[in-house]
């Protein structure tokens, strides 16, 4: 089947490392597409869909959270999380991506921004027919039984006992394709694999057993006096 892959970084298109979209590739012989960009919206990913999907079969949409917000200029996006982005060169969005991290902190609500997240993602159903949502975040609206972030969260307990994400990615960094192992991604292509129907995907996290990779090549302790030097 010929499918297009959208969503944020648990669809990342840049790792060159095995990941859950490559395996339905390499193992189930769908030709894929990714277009997935780390710590992209979903209004950005819904304009990427409606662009792209009459050239696929079939589309996978990994539904990410809805307060994220991509901002544009110059045919430039920037996404922005909630973190600050203290990065871009050019003043003019720099000043952009101040004043909308402002408002994601002082201003917006998260039930408002659910809903607008919702309302988007019900408007590009109705215009695509053959797509599977994968939320990657819990939401009122979508993904109240079954989201990769948790799925996450409960793969680095296997090496961080009840610690959560962001305590971990404080001092750790994190060097997995798409958050997740090379074993839980081949579960999550398998299981995606024999899911491939309009609707949102759920699964249970059980068929996920702990990860047999070892540590190391899952983590990497920061180095802060590089860091502060940068």
């Amino acid at each position: 089947m010929n499918i297009g892959i959208f969503g944020d970084s648990f669809a990342d298109k840049s790792t060159t490392k095995n990941i859950w979209w490559k395996y339905l590739n390499s193992e189930y012989n769908h030709k894929i597409e990714c277009f997935g960009e780390n710590g992209s919206s979903i209004l950005f990913s819904a304009k990427q869909i409606l662009e792209h999907y009459t050239s696929y079969e079939f589309i996978i949409w990994c539904l990410t959270n809805p307060p994220r917000i991509t901002i544009y200029h110059q045919n430039n996006a920037v996404h922005l999380t909630g973190r600050h982005h203290q990065h871009v060169k050019d003043i003019e969005l720099q000043e952009k991506v101040d004043i909308t991290e402002q408002f994601l902190n002082k201003v917006a609500d998260v039930e408002s921004q659910e809903l607008n997240g919702h309302c988007i993602a019900e408007y590009v159903k109705s215009k695509v027919s053959n797509m599977l949502i994968v939320p990657t975040f819990q939401t009122k609206y979508i993904g109240k039984e079954f989201n990769l972030f948790e799925l996450c969260q409960q793969e680095s307990f296997a090496y961080f006992p009840n610690k959560s994400v962001d305590v971990i990615y404080d001092n750790y960094e994190d060097s997995r394709a798409g958050h997740f192992t090379d074993s839980t991604h081949k579960i999550l292509a398998e299981l995606i694999s024999k899911s491939l129907q309009s609707g949102v995907f759920i699964t249970n996290y059980s068929n996920f057993p702990p990860p047999t990779e070892s540590f190391e090549t899952v983590f990497r302790r920061k180095n802060y006096d590089t860091v502060r030097q940068r």
